[in-house]
């Protein structure tokens, strides 16, 4: 929250304040959820390939790809006043401003997060 603040004050936006419900504790909007499954690496020789892969940035990737963000979502009731080559829909139903329209806050703070990151390594 606190780089979103900081992100969207250099670009003269407000975060509304907004209450949660449900409470926490694996509870999103009072529903239990589960998170996801991590196994613990066996170590040893293998005489296979075994394929490793990255999912860390997996998240991070689809919402840069995408300018999925709180800034860039646009009201359903709203869609027909864009023109369509300025917005996508995801299988989901939402749709957003494409980044040539308009960069999301949140996609433009994980750009950041990731180039230090991988200049870090």
């Amino acid at each position: 929250m606190s780089q979103l603040m900081r992100k969207g004050k250099h670009q003269d936006l407000v975060l509304p304040v907004k209450e949660r419900s449900g409470g926490g504790g694996g509870q999103l909007g009072g529903n239990e959820y589960e998170g996801a499954t991590v196994l613990d690496a066996i170590s040893g020789f293998y005489e296979e390939p075994i394929a490793t892969l990255d999912f860390a940035s997996l998240y991070p990737s689809i919402m840069q790809a995408h300018n999925l963000c709180y800034t860039t979502l646009v009201p359903r009731d709203q869609v027909k006043n864009f023109n369509p080559d300025h917005v996508a829909t995801s299988p989901t139903g939402d749709t957003f401003v494409k980044p040539e329209v308009r960069k999301g806050v949140l996609p433009e703070i994980l750009t950041e997060l990731l180039t230090v990151r991988k200049r870090n390594f």
